[in-house]
């Protein structure tokens, strides 16, 4: 359902939302881990940076998932 919840409302996840999904996904891929642990060691500008990037950026972490592995 959470996956299916932007495509019913027409909404765009927040950056809170994102940082969830990589984090249910880093139990199972390395990759997701070091991205989080990545995202969690940036300086406070860099950090402000991705937030504004990614807040609403995307419809579901299908399309999240799409970008970053690109």
């Amino acid at each position: 359902i959470f996956m299916l919840t932007p495509f019913i409302e027409n909404k765009k996840l927040s950056f809170e939302e994102i940082l969830n999904g990589i984090e249910e996904l880093s139990y199972s891929q390395g990759f997701y881990g070091r991205l989080l642990r990545e995202i969690y060691e940036l300086d406070e500008e860099s950090y402000q940076a991705v937030k504004e990037k990614w807040d609403g950026a995307f419809s579901d972490m299908l399309d999240f998932i799409l970008y970053i592995e690109m």
